[in-house]
């Protein structure tokens, strides 16, 4: 999940590594560790060689696969955007923050434990 790659050290600079899988893999990517404005650099974004099958979950952060104490934590760190909750109109507001990301994660979670288990 979200595989984050300690870059190499060159003369040219920082680079990624290509890693050579021996067996099919399964890659699970959180869309807002890729897409937003605060992304994954490119050179801690590891390239994968041979049989291998990426599926990008929508609307959900790296931390967002932690339980919702370190999640939070994550969150309150700004590190890395995260699940929010659905935008609305001013008149149509209400708070719900207990509830609604919580479930969001929880979704996610189950969703990713079945893709997990079905590969």
């Amino acid at each position: 999940m979200d595989p984050i790659n300690i870059p190499w050290l060159s003369f040219q600079g920082l680079s990624n590594s290509n890693i050579n899988l021996n067996f099919p893999t399964l890659i699970i990517k959180a869309e807002k560790l890729y897409i937003g404005s605060k992304t994954l650099p490119e050179w801690q974004d590891p390239e994968f060689k041979n049989e291998v099958k990426t599926l990008i979950y929508d609307d959900v952060g790296h931390p967002d696969i932690l339980d919702n104490t370190w999640a939070n934590i994550a969150k309150n760190i700004g590190l890395w955007e995260m699940a929010n909750g659905k935008k609305m109109n001013y008149s149509d507001w209400k708070y719900n923050m207990k509830s609604e990301i919580p479930n969001l994660r929880k979704t996610y979670r189950k969703n990713i434990a079945k893709k997990i288990v079905n590969f």
